[in-house]
């Protein structure tokens, strides 16, 4: 299929890209600066248009094109809101199959968190919901919300010196997802997009403590990896709130990663994905 990827031009949406691509599908990327690094690495999976996700034109126009998107929004507040709203509009307007999603674990907990609580507005306005961000107006378009959880990148950030120091607390198990699964379950979802329409998933590939990870870690570097529980205090100013949601079990509350079974998806191991990056 045709698949556009809207709002991809960051670490996880290269790796979607490549999970697409992976999966013999012709992905397309909206980008408004060909030339800057990471759209050169998205260009290695995908066709780059010139476009911004915050234009309603461009993604309207580029979404025309398409038999299915695979959609980002970033930032929080209201630049995220607005480019929830460009995506409403050209998925309202467009002939799809399907649209898939990408928000954040337990979004509809609205814990106070604006990155959080910007994925659950525009999960309600995909789905409709007069309540979203005080519209009124739905849309009608397939849709499929796919829950991203703590991303791989995490595990390499908090290696320092030998020294695994996650943002996280003592009891805390955390749900990870390895971003290339997110195409990877896209792919999987296009191959039967009437069954994944209106679903939400939640996209965790493992649960593990901070003493797994680091195990997981000595298996990689083969050598004997020491970890500390650092807290909210070892995110940056950016990501603390989000972090202290996270050690009060927010992201992770009622997730199970063998629940991707029911959908007949076979995740990417976490050790096998950690050593890939």
């Amino acid at each position: 299929m045709r698949v556009l990827l809207v709002g991809g031009v960051r670490p996880a949406g290269i790796a979607a890209a490549h999970g697409l691509a992976d999966a013999g599908h012709a992905v397309t990327a909206l980008a408004r600066d060909h030339d800057s690094p990471p759209a050169r690495r998205l260009a290695e999976a995908a066709s780059l248009v010139q476009g911004r996700a915050d234009q309603h034109d461009h993604v309207t126009h580029a979404a025309a094109d398409a038999d299915a998107v695979l959609a980002f929004t970033e930032g929080g507040g209201s630049d995220e809101l607005r480019q929830g709203d460009c995506l409403a509009t050209a998925l309202d307007a467009a002939d799809l199959d399907l649209a898939v999603y990408v928000s954040v674990g337990n979004a509809d907990s609205r814990p106070g968190v604006p990155r959080v609580d910007a994925k659950a507005d525009i999960e309600e306005r995909l789905a409709g919901d007069a309540t979203a961000a005080g519209r009124t107006d739905g849309i009608d378009a397939p849709v499929l919300v796919l829950r991203r959880h703590l991303p791989l990148s995490l595990l390499r950030e908090s290696l320092v010196d030998g020294t695994f120091r996650p943002p996280l607390e003592p009891g805390v198990s955390a749900t990870l997802t390895v971003d290339r699964d997110l195409g990877r379950f896209a792919a999987h979802a296009l191959a039967e997009p009437e069954r994944f329409a209106g679903e939400t998933v939640e996209l965790a590939n493992a649960r593990e403590t901070v003493p797994d990870l680091a195990g997981i870690l000595e298996g990689v570097y083969g050598e004997p990896i020491d970890y500390e529980y650092a807290g909210p205090r070892a995110a940056s100013p950016a990501e603390s709130a989000f972090f202290r949601w996270v050690n009060e079990g927010g992201l992770a509350a009622g997730v199970d990663p063998d629940a991707l079974e029911k959908w007949g998806f076979a995740p990417t191991p976490l050790a096998e994905a950690v050593r890939d990056a």
